[in-house]
């Protein structure tokens, strides 16, 4: 499968994400009354996706990354997020399965509370390493960046991160 950028994409230009005063007036308003512009209840994204092919992680970034574009998320925010879970995402796709083929999944939910969960998800082993010198610092990445995170490891591995999502303004 080849990607190609065919379009800006989710990008936006300027500090204020190319919006001007009275955009970001009305999407104040509209927020009030509407919530996320016009998002409502509970919003997710669900993929899976094989280790063995080398796009993986980036497909997976690029879905989470438009999914968080979808629900309103602005930068800078919206790219700590992805540089978060990409962070996860590699973590699985690199070590959960050790040289074998597997699947990551990547669930993403946002609340109308504005509160984000993602899990990443593999069916591989977790494994604790010692801190080795320019590696390890994927999950202390992690962990900068979520409000919270939470690591399960029975039947594979489940890396939670809680992200506050903000207002739109």
């Amino acid at each position: 499968m080849e990607i190609r950028r065919t379009g800006p994409g989710p990008r936006r230009r300027g500090k204020e994400g190319g919006r001007s005063a009275s955009e970001r007036e009305r999407a104040a308003r509209e927020l009030a009354v509407y919530g996320r512009y016009g998002v409502t209840g509970n919003s997710e994204l669900r993929i899976n996706r094989a280790t063995g092919d080398p796009s993986t992680p980036l497909c997976l970034r690029h879905a989470l990354a438009a999914f968080l574009n979808a629900v309103d998320i602005e930068e800078p925010l919206r790219d700590d997020i992805v540089t978060a879970v990409g962070e996860a995402i590699a973590n699985a796709v690199e070590h959960a399965y050790q040289a074998k083929e597997g699947l990551v999944e990547l669930h993403a939910s946002i609340d109308g509370e504005n509160t984000l969960l993602v899990d990443v998800f593999d069916r591989g082993a977790f494994i604790d390493r010692d801190l080795r010198e320019g590696r390890g610092l994927g999950l202390r990445i992690v962990r900068a960046i979520a409000r919270a995170v939470s690591i399960d490891t029975e039947g594979g591995t489940r890396i939670r991160m809680v992200f506050d999502a903000g207002s739109c303004e």
